[in-house]
């Protein structure tokens, strides 16, 4: 399986926690060196995408997905360790992520020591809460700024009347 079908079939599988993004976005990603993948027994069974790492600024995580079944065995961490290091050989001031309200996800960024440094509300197909994740790097203007994460649940009610009434939305799937 080549590392586009891998992360595009995990995305998939994954369709109700994370955004979803064209092929050729994710191509561009790879191609970049932006995705990094953890192993399970020498096969592949996630992936994380980020940003470039720049001095004095944040590292940015899109993206991380580790399959279902191999959840809460440290992959993850494994990945976000990897990126903290990467953006602090550079002087990076932070890594940074957003994580939709109501996910099991932020207890994720929690337990590795991240802080909701802000919660951004409503999106237009899930109409939920967005939280912003952040551990700092090095002291910057950001340390010590934190909010109380966003718990609301998702809620598709609007989007399916929407759909059902023929406004024109993007589907789950629209590429």
């Amino acid at each position: 399986m080549t590392l586009l079908a891998l992360v595009d079939h995990l995305q998939r599988q994954a369709a109700d926690q994370v955004a979803f993004y064209p092929l050729g976005t994710l191509r561009r990603a790879i191609d970049g060196g932006f995705v990094d993948v953890a192993f399970e027994n020498g096969e592949p069974c996630g992936y994380l995408w980020h940003g470039p790492y720049r001095s004095g600024r944040d590292a940015v995580i899109y993206q991380a997905v580790i399959h279902y079944d191999l959840r809460r065995r440290r992959h993850g961490a494994g990945l976000v360790a990897g990126i903290i290091e990467g953006a602090g050989r550079v002087g990076a001031s932070g890594v940074r992520c957003r994580c939709r309200s109501g996910q099991d996800a932020n207890e994720f960024w929690r337990e590795l020591g991240f802080a909701c440094i802000a919660v951004i509300h409503g999106t237009t197909r899930r109409r939920t809460d967005i939280n912003v994740w952040r551990s700092p790097i090095r002291a910057g203007f950001w340390d010590g700024l934190t909010t109380a994460p966003s718990d609301q649940a998702a809620d598709r009610s609007g989007y399916d009347r929407d759909r059902r009434a023929g406004v024109a939305l993007a589907s789950r799937w629209a590429r």
